[in-house]
């Protein structure tokens, strides 16, 4: 007993969750590359190019993981495509502080402290959910090994 729910029910929970991922995903691809495209947005400055590739990258490998995701549901390969993903989505948090592609009118709210905030909280997130990610594939990858070897 692995503790992974592999009802019909469960299976088609997460298939409509990676369905809608990779939906969600490939939209934010076109609206950031395409249409409107990430010039349109007036906070952000032409430093963005200098993020775009990593943040393009961590959004193709999530539709890449999810699609995989939904056609294979395969306990460790989830959990092997969780740690890439939150890998790549904590890299292009950390690039997006360091170069700081925002640019805010003067306002009564100090929205560039605000995004910074935001992101640090993202980081710190995703950092932890890393470690359980990783965590939860090691045992994951453990159990299914011991089970092979009776």
């Amino acid at each position: 007993m692995t503790g992974i729910d592999t009802t019909p029910s469960s299976r088609r929970s997460r298939a409509v969750g990676h369905a809608f991922a990779v939906a969600g995903d490939a939209a934010l691809l076109v609206a950031v590359n395409v249409w409107p495209g990430w010039a349109a947005l007036p906070f952000l400055t032409q430093d963005f190019v200098r993020v775009l590739t990593l943040v393009n990258l961590a959004v193709a490998v999530g539709v890449a993981v999810n699609f995989v995701c939904l056609v294979v549901d395969r306990p460790l390969l989830r959990a092997a495509g969780e740690v890439v993903t939150t890998a790549l989505g904590l890299a292009a948090m950390v690039r997006l502080v360091r170069v700081f592609p925002f640019a805010f009118p003067a306002s009564g709210v100090d929205w560039a402290l605000v995004v910074r905030a935001v992101l640090v909280l993202g980081i710190v997130g995703s950092t932890l959910a890393l470690l359980v990610a990783v965590a939860s594939a090691i045992r994951l990858a453990i159990r299914l090994m011991a089970g092979r070897a009776r």
